[in-house]
């Protein structure tokens, strides 16, 4: 319930190359070449060499590389792909790429540094994978269960939950080849008093993609012996099977377990499971999970104990709802319960067990990655209304009432904790992206002048007035006050140069250049994807909806359209006529 929950809202958006190239996401190879080379004359820094403006060049060789940088993702199938999938983080090796040439060398030396770090960290999980459970039992039956004294005078105080027991497991993995993994796991108890414990060492070998061996030796009440094997049979059935020596006061118990499964369907899974020792016993059941809920049903024949059970979970977006019935020799027992996620890693889960001799019990757990903690609490012997009533109830009102004190506004801090770490750690992309976008601009004016101008001869197609930013000010923008021309059609010359005199918001930005310059053949056309992306765009209003308004005129006509930051825009249009 931490970092898992903050949302990168005051983050960039991933470069997109498309958007930048300006084709479509099934653009051939032939697209993608056209459309880096229209965008390489443009920047090309021999194109762009002024003895009197030495930094028109650097900016021409910036946007240069960042062209050739996007040309030569998506003009290799195999990096597009990647690209496709993962953007930009799915091109670094080990968490490395080819950093900014704006970087200093120390700010390079602690990217690489803190890259290290975190791999490190990530193959230390990856090796070890640490699982671990905390289990507290606590007893309050005394709050539900009366008693009758013989005193008339004894009054009955309140008494806090006992904790009549404790247990503590803990498992690492170790793998020495790719093929073995090693684990040695433990385990502590104490109940009323009384202290127990175990551990084991285990191994398992991989015999190939259709089965493994394993081994496993445990200690604590008497040495334990186990060998188990699993077997992929055919393409819908596998099975596994084992036998245990266990060490005891009279001698060598063993006992042999066995399963056979097979899945029956997509989303059905049948298994057969035998086991004869101290405790025998024959096990059926089917098992049904699909992306909205989730059966079980099964049937055991046994020694000591024979039991039906069946249980069913309803999925819900960030959780899921559970009831299960289980009857058999030792009684009947009725479960429901909800288990809730908090965050990317943690969940939280009630459950109620109802039974005869049973009683009534509450089970809460928290989990949170790889460890489990878990409170079973035994609130009544027998069946208790006034128990279930308040093991039902205590836990929804105190789920929301800490999800409303405590919960939500914790992550409600998080949230703009991390959106304005966010705004702070890429200041200075922002600014360099607003650089680019300015140099960009700049190259582009004798580009612009020159499509301006032919399509204001041949009547054509002429970008009045463009402006990009915050949703919110676009909406209620008048592009007529912004020093566009009248919405009549009798409209004065539009100047081939944008004006600097525009009453423009510090949200908006004025795009009318880098559009003209997409002009071609009186069309213009830009595909799906965030418009800062496209050259001489930037983002002005980080984590806020954006959109686009377009004012131009097509034979003599004023015409407007506004859009979506990711919606695709096509010009000329009859629609689009004011």
């Amino acid at each position: 319930m931490d970092e898992d929950n903050a949302e990168e809202g005051g983050g960039l958006q991933d470069e997109d190359y498309y958007v930048f190239l300006n084709v479509e996401r099934t653009a051939t190879p032939e697209e993608i070449s056209a459309a880096y080379k229209k965008l390489s004359k443009l920047y090309h820094p021999d194109r762009n060499l002024d003895p009197n403006d030495p930094q028109k060049k650097l900016d021409s060789e910036t946007l240069f590389h960042r062209t050739k940088q996007a040309y030569d993702v998506l003009i290799d199938p195999h990096r597009r792909a990647i690209y496709d999938s993962l953007g930009v983080e799915g091109l670094k090796t080990e968490g490395w790429e080819l950093v900014q040439r704006s970087r200093t060398p120390n700010e390079i030396r602690e990217e690489y540094e803190r890259i290290a770090r975190k791999n490190e960290e990530r193959r230390l999980q990856q090796k070890t994978n640490p699982k671990g459970q905390l289990t507290v039992h606590l007893n309050c039956t005394d709050w539900f269960d009366s008693y009758e004294y013989d005193d008339p005078d004894y009054i009955e105080e309140f008494r806090l939950p006992e904790v009549s027991g404790i247990s503590i497991q803990q498992s690492v993995e170790a793998h020495p080849t790719l093929r073995d993994c090693t684990t040695l796991s433990g385990q502590a108890n104490t109940s009323n008093g009384v202290g127990s414990g175990n551990f084991a060492v285990t191994w398992r070998k991989l015999l190939g993609p259709r089965g493994w061996v394993e081994s496993e030796f445990g200690a604590g009440n008497g040495p334990v012996l186990s060998l188990r094997a699993f077997r992929t049979m055919s393409k819908n059935i596998f099975g596994n099977a084992g036998v245990t020596f266990q060490a005891t006061d009279r001698g060598i118990a063993p006992s042999l377990q066995s399963t056979l499964a097979m899945q029956m369907s997509k989303t059905t899974m049948g298994s057969l499971a035998w086991r004869a020792g101290m405790a025998s016993s024959m096990t059926v059941s089917i098992t049904r999970d699909t992306p909205s809920m989730h059966f079980v049903s099964m049937l055991q024949f046994g020694i000591p104990h024979s039991f039906a059970f069946v249980a069913y979970s309803h999925k819900l977006k960030e959780g899921k709802i559970r009831v299960g019935v289980r009857g058999g020799t030792f009684g009947f027992q009725v479960e429901y319960g909800a288990e809730k996620k908090v965050s990317k890693y943690s969940t939280v889960s009630a459950t109620m067990s109802v039974g005869v001799p049973t009683g009534v019990s509450l089970k809460m757990r928290f989990v949170r990655a790889s460890y489990t903690f878990s409170f079973p609490i035994r609130l009544s012997e027998e069946v208790v209304p006034a128990a279930v009533f308040y093991g039902t109830v205590v836990p929804v009102l105190s789920w929301l009432l800490i999800k409303g004190l405590v919960i939500d506004p914790y992550l409600a801090r998080e949230k703009a904790v991390e959106k304005e770490k966010q705004r702070q750690v890429n200041q200075t992309r922002i600014a360099q992206k607003k650089r680019e976008a300015m140099a960009s601009i700049s190259l582009m004016q004798q580009t612009f002048a020159r499509i301006s101008s032919e399509e204001d001869k041949k009547n054509g197609l002429v970008i009045v007035v463009a402006i990009y930013g915050a949703a919110s000010n676009i909406e209620t923008m008048n592009p007529a006050n912004s020093g566009s021309s009248s919405s009549s059609g009798n409209a004065s010359p539009v100047s081939l140069q944008p004006s600097p005199s525009r009453d423009i918001p510090e949200d908006c930005i004025d795009v009318t250049v880098p559009l003209q310059c997409v002009v071609q053949n009186s069309k213009l056309y830009l595909v799906e994807g965030s418009k800062c992306e496209q050259p001489g765009f930037y983002d002005p209003c980080i984590g806020e909806d954006k959109k686009l308004l377009i004012r131009y005129k097509f034979r003599g006509k004023l015409h407007e359209i506004t859009v979506d930051d990711a919606e695709s825009v096509t010009i000329p249009r009859p629609g689009h006529r004011l």
